[in-house]
């Protein structure tokens, strides 16, 4: 097995576990939901993006795990995207 691959596993675990950990943290405004939610997505696209370069091997359940994460990511942010917002009634 090479670095590679074992960086970029390893990579994909830390971040699951932490997107797995992250609804029971609580006391989080929905800005800073959204802003975690950006930075999943972010942290995902890189390591997809540098497969897909040629940068680090190609890992089938390391890409799996990434998309995963952004879809969870992108689940959380959709529950809570009306919080962001705060509506005024009009006078």
């Amino acid at each position: 097995m090479n670095q590679k691959h074992i960086l970029s596993t390893a990579f994909c675990t830390i971040a699951c576990i932490g997107l797995a950990t992250a609804p029971f943290a609580g006391g989080h405004s929905p800005l800073e939901k959204r802003e975690a939610a950006m930075g999943t997505v972010g942290q995902t696209t890189e390591t997809l993006g540098k497969m897909l370069k040629g940068e680090i091997d190609f890992d089938a359940a390391g890409a799996a795990a990434a998309l995963a994460q952004m879809q969870a990511a992108v689940d959380g942010f959709a529950a809570n995207v009306l919080k962001l917002f705060v509506i005024v009634p009009m006078a």
